[in-house]
């Protein structure tokens, strides 16, 4: 559901489909009337054990991630700055309560969660891009410097979940991956105009 609303959204930017802008809208009301906290926080899902229950102890920056991704499309498709404050909302809580000594906490043992920080930094790039979030675009920057300080050996980064220390073994494709996505996203903010304040 949460992949849905960002293609709903984009499908229609590039066929100009209203339907598909309009299941994109219901598909985000959905998920903010039940999965987003009034402070933007987004939970993983609901019923994942049958109960109904929403799964409020899986905290994952890929969530976040992927809502702010959906916002700044919608934005853009329907001309609503509404959508770029719930994004940014949505990433200054992520910020404060998903990090760990200025990086994204540990999420993971290099699963498909390996790559869940990439997605934060793909779609928080199009937001600062989208909006004037100077906070966002700090940490951004100064946690990937973190990685590579920590992680970097001869000009070559080996990442693994964890982005305050050299990794010891092997290396997870899925959280290399995301030291990937988050250095391209940040090289990309690097080489673009800063918005105006």
């Amino acid at each position: 559901m949460k992949p849905g609303r960002l293609l709903s959204a984009r499908l229609h930017r590039h066929t100009g489909d209203p339907a598909q802008l309009d299941w994109g809208r219901r598909a985000m009301d959905w998920l903010e009337r039940v999965l987003v906290r009034a402070d933007g926080f987004v939970h993983d899902g609901i019923n994942r054990q049958r109960d109904h229950a929403i799964d409020e102890q899986w905290r994952f920056t890929y969530n976040q991630g992927l809502y702010i991704g959906a916002c700044v499309e919608l934005a853009g498709a329907l001309g609503d700055d509404d959508y770029l404050r719930r994004a940014t909302r949505t990433a200054r809580t992520a910020l404060a309560e998903l990090t760990a000594d200025g990086v994204f906490a540990h999420e993971g043992g290099g699963g498909d969660e390996g790559l869940f920080k990439g997605v934060f930094y793909r779609y928080a790039r199009l937001l600062v891009d989208a909006a004037d979030v100077p906070d966002l675009r700090d940490f951004m920057l100064a946690s990937t410097e973190r990685l590579w300080r920590s992680c970097a050996r001869d000009g070559t980064i080996l990442a693994g979940p964890v982005w305050t220390r050299a990794v010891d073994g092997k290396v997870p494709l899925s959280a290399q991956l995301s030291a990937v996505m988050a250095t391209e996203a940040c090289a990309a903010l690097v080489s673009s105009p800063v918005a105006p304040a």
